[in-house]
């Protein structure tokens, strides 16, 4: 029962005829849009009966393969329909990739001819096939009879070969039948269901297989599809304006364009129902689109079982994400290497088998045997099952939960990825001697390519050098954005590489062995912030290349359009490419004196419709530590740092609490003028906090109040008093000075002299201005440490002279439990606490400071117990994971 379900459709016909008859029964209802054009169903079909006319002349039939290579399109459709009906196999040629790549398909495939256009038919040889440029013969098709054609292909013919990734270093040809792609078609057009009324907007590239579903399901139920170009694809900006023009009732998309969406403030509709697959569907991102949709099914299925296998609903009340139970004439074995299967809830190999299966591998004998194995279940003669290479559970309810790959095959962005192939590639460059190729996660939880290389001796070339070479024969979403050199390869005991003892770091960017240079100035920091929740790279450099640290189209789709939300400048995605750096943004960004609108505040997740987090930091006004915070508190919680005037070194920074609080008051009201407001800090940063929430609530504003590791004033009166700071700010760099000579003292006498060289070398720069790019980077240095000194003495200040007045409202209280407190010093860090007239509470968290609170494992706990009580504030519940017994009421 749960392995197998059967439907009896009237007849496994192929894709054409079932066209044409919803063509019969709607051909004045639109059947495709692109933007202002539009096909009505008879439109569409009389263009590719002529088509299909066309081609038949040039003799394509049954087993002939047809390469289509277009942008985008209405034409894209036509062009597919019409090589169905002349009984043709289409096999998509994506005009990104590479030339190699696309040439080395239609070799392997045997493609007679190529459908193209005038602008894309350079990319292949006219003497290896056919090239019929569309918009050049347009007017000698447009000739041909415009009625059905008589049907020629069987249920048992070529629908479409697609090419996925190759372990051997050459992508492989899956071959579909129609019988295979019918029987999906008739299956999804039941669930999740498809009727005349919907609209579906079609995202996904031609080359991709899950594209048939968007096509093809609408138009055979007189639906309309609404096609979206490869530029709206990717951003995720535009993608939305278009989702809010066209008001989708079905999408579907890959987790990483679900993500880019709602990071570009789309809000949803109460009619749409959300298809996600190509990707494990991480339970954040499910809560979010639940909330932001009618329905959303996770969907599953590799290229040789025909687009998607097995499909779920997700509810809120799941307990974990499944893939579901199979579609239509489908069977699931969970089996064990014995090929038998295994009980429930023990994890085994997937194996796949019915009316989805694909004939094999295009001229890959030997492979096609070794994936599609014999049916050990079955008395059909010459039955078969796809060995998947997933390891899956079976539920107690008949699902199947996905746990992973067996092998060396990963997903990236949903594109199917063989490791291998990429390492094959890598492994012809002249300077590599031995490649490793793995995928890791980012701090994000996204999938990142990593190749670790050992060269040949005196010979190690630049990253930008081997993504180059890669790119000649791989598409983008193959190129690895990190490179990790080492001396050897770890080895297991039988000589093998141990992958698990592969270093991590690559995915930091810890490779680079320059002089980490941080951000200088107010537009710097923005920048950084934004990065950080972009690329999820901590403490970025502000000379590192965004492509370098795993950035891609999606990813910089999402980073204008968050510049945009921040500063309100539009600009082209090009301009990354000319100003790929933090440095190099931020000069663009400040050309024509531009100024940015606000001063102290700090966009570090600018999306989400949720009340926004103004945090305040603690001495040094760093506001980037709170990157991984903000990412944990979910897509929907906009978090925002507020910077201390005086960073910058062109401001006197203030000495009075009240003061500093003022300030911040005036920035978050220039942002959103009207509460309620979230209002947090952590350490002498919670000070600042409990001000600027007495000072909004005086105001008659609604505010939440969170306060970490912030002790009370008292704490800090060892500090000196108003008339010294005056005495103090001035000698901050003659303490420099006095801490060179020390070190001078403690260094061996032989290395005086270099060392005071070295000094004396770095000084100079110093006060010329710096000329070079060490003296630069000498000067930044001095000046941001002098900056960050005389900022600490003023913070320390100005909370030692707080006065603490009694707090009309409700605050939430965290403390890091591990610190230690030194013998004789009083811990005050509970007593804002009593002064919250309207209730407080206090939760511990296992860290030894404060800045520990916002890394891991202690942030994540941190997130939790700052989303329950913004929830518990609000009047509504979360189910959240932590651990209560750490919780206590004041």
């Amino acid at each position: 029962e749960w392995n197998r379900t059967q439907e009896d459709y009237p007849q496994f016909e192929c894709l054409p005829q079932m066209f044409e008859g919803q063509v019969d029964r709607t051909p004045d209802a639109v059947a495709l849009s692109m933007g202002r054009e539009a096909l009505r169903y008879g439109d569409l079909n009389a263009r590719a009966n002529q088509l299909a006319r066309y081609l038949r002349t040039l003799d394509v039939r049954p087993g002939v393969a047809v390469g289509i290579c277009l942008e985008r399109s209405l034409e894209m459709v036509i062009a597919l329909l019409a090589v169905l009906k002349a009984g043709g196999a289409y096999v998509p040629l994506d005009p990104e990739y590479p030339r190699d790549r696309l040439r080395f398909k239609v070799e392997d495939a045997d493609v007679a001819i190529v459908l193209t256009s005038e602008g894309l038919s350079d990319r292949f040889d006219s003497r290896a096939c056919r090239i019929l440029r569309l918009d050049r013969e347009q007017k000698r098709i447009a000739q041909e009879a415009g009625h059905n054609l008589p049907p020629t292909a069987t249920s048992q013919d070529l629908a479409y070969i697609l090419y996925t990734s190759g372990s051997t270093g050459q992508p492989k040809g899956v071959e579909i039948p129609h019988r295979a792609l019918v029987n999906f078609l008739c299956s999804m057009r039941q669930v999740p269901g498809c009727s005349a009324q919907d609209v579906m907007v079609s995202v996904t590239t031609l080359s991709f297989d899950i594209a048939g579903l968007e096509l093809y399901v609408p138009l055979l139920v007189g639906a309309r599809v609404e096609i979206v170009s490869r530029t709206v694809a990717m951003d995720g900006w535009k993608l939305r304006s278009v989702c809010e023009a066209v008001q989708p009732t079905i999408m579907q998309a890959t987790p990483a364009t679900w993500r880019m969406l709602i990071e570009a403030g789309w809000l949803g509709s109460d009619r749409l129902t959300v298809l996600c697959g190509g990707e494990a569907l991480p339970p954040d991102l499910a809560a979010v689109l639940l909330d932001r949709s009618a329905a959303l099914w996770n969907m599953y299925g590799p290229t040789e079982t025909t687009i998607w296998s097995t499909i779920e609903r997700i509810e809120r009340a799941d307990q974990e994400i499944t893939i579901g139970r199979p579609i239509a004439n489908t069977e699931m074995y969970i089996l064990d290497q014995f090929l038998q299967p295994v009980p429930v809830g023990v994890s085994g190999e997937l194996y796949i088998g019915g009316h989805g299966l694909a004939r094999g591998y295009r001229r890959r004998p030997e492979l096609t045997k070794e994936r599609f194995v014999p049916h050990p279940f079955s008395r059909e003669p010459h039955a078969r099952l796809y060995r998947t290479g997933d390891l899956v559970r079976y539920r107690p309810d008949g699902r199947i939960v996905h746990l992973g790959r067996l092998d060396h095959q990963v997903k990236i962005r949903g594109f199917r990825i063989e490791l291998g192939e990429i390492e094959a590639v890598l492994s012809r460059h002249p300077a590599v001697r031995q490649v490793v190729v793995t995928a890791g996660e980012d701090q994000q939880g996204h999938k990142q390519l990593v190749a670790y290389l050992v060269c040949q001796e005196g010979q190690v070339p630049s990253p930008t050098e081997l993504r180059s070479f890669v790119r000649t024969t791989l598409p983008d979403y193959m190129t690895p954005p990190f490179f990790m050199f080492l001396d050897a390869m770890p080895l297991t005991a039988n000589n093998k590489v141990d992958v698990k003892a592969l270093p991590t770091s690559a995915l930091s960017g810890a490779s680079s062995k320059k002089a980490h240079v941080g951000p200088r100035n107010g537009l710097e920091v923005q920048l950084a912030a934004i990065w950080q929740q972009v690329l999820g790279v901590h403490n970025p450099d502000v000379d590192d290349n965004f492509f370098d640290l795993g950035g891609h189209s999606l990813k910089a789709a999402q980073l204008f359009y968050l510049l945009e939300q921040v500063y309100g400048r539009h600009l082209p995605l090009a301009t990354l490419f000319q100003a790929p750096t933090i440095a190099e943004l931020a000069s663009v960004l400040s050309r024509e004196q531009w100024v940015p609108p606000w001063q102290s505040l700090v966009a570090i997740q600018p999306s989400g419709t949720a009340i926004p987090i103004f945090m305040v930091p603690g001495v040094g006004g760093n506001v980037l530590i709170f990157a991984r915070l903000a990412r944990l508190l979910g897509l929907d919680q906009p978090f925002y740092g507020l910077q201390p005037r005086g960073l910058d070194g062109k401001e006197v920074p203030f000495i009075s609490v009240p003061d500093m609080a003022r300030h911040f008051v005036k920035e978050v009201k220039k942002f959103r003028p009207q509460g309620p407001y979230v209002i947090a800090g952590s350490c002498t940063g919670g000070l600042i906090a409990y001000e600027m929430a007495q000072q909004l609530m005086a105001q008659g504003d609604e505010v939440t109040l969170l306060v970490m590791e912030t002790w009370h004033p008292s704490s800090y009166r060892k500090h000196p008093r108003t008339w010294l700071m005056g005495i103090w700010l001035p000698l901050i760099g003659v303490r420099k000075i006095w801490k060179i000579f020390q070190t001078l003292l403690q260094t061996p006498p032989k290395d005086r002299v270099p060392f005071l060289q070295i000094k004396a070398k770095r000084l100079t720069t110093f006060l010329q201005g710096g000329t070079t790019e060490e003296g630069r980077r000498t000067v930044e240095a001095w000046g941001i440490g002098l900056q960050v000194e005389r900022l600490t003495k003023a913070t320390f200040h100005a909370v030692a002279h707080y006065e603490v007045q009694r707090y009309p409202g409700q605050l939430l209280n965290c403390i890091a439990s591990k610190r230690p407190i030194p013998d004789g010093t009083r811990d005050t860090r509970n007593e804002l606490p009593l002064l919250a007239e309207s209730g407080s509470e206090t939760v511990h968290i296992p860290a030894e400071n404060s800045g520990r609170l916002f890394v891991s494992p202690n942030v994540e706990e941190l997130a939790g117990h700052i989303q329950r009580y913004l929830a518990k504030a609000s009047g509504s519940a979360v189910k959240l994971d932590v651990p209560r017994e750490r919780a206590c009421e004041t």
